[in-house]
């Protein structure tokens, strides 16, 4: 499966990705009392996915996660 079709089959169950991460980012601001863009919430995503492949470079699931919010930061 492509990440364009993973990202397509994920927005069935959470809604479309501008929509969604503009929603997180929103949600993060008022956690945080600072803005977040939705970018800069697909950034922190990677970076929490990135941590889990320092812990385990196996598990292609983080890698393939890594690159769905890549491709969703640069869609934004």
């Amino acid at each position: 499966m492509s990440i364009e079709e993973l990202i397509e089959l994920k927005a069935k169950d959470y809604g479309k990705p501008e929509y969604f991460w503009g929603a997180v980012a929103e949600i993060w601001t008022q956690m945080l009392g600072k803005h977040v863009s939705p970018k800069q919430a697909v950034s922190m995503m990677v970076a929490m996915k990135a941590m889990r492949v320092m812990n385990n470079q196996d598990h292609n699931d983080s890698w393939v996660d890594i690159q769905g919010y890549g491709k969703i930061g640069e869609d934004l």
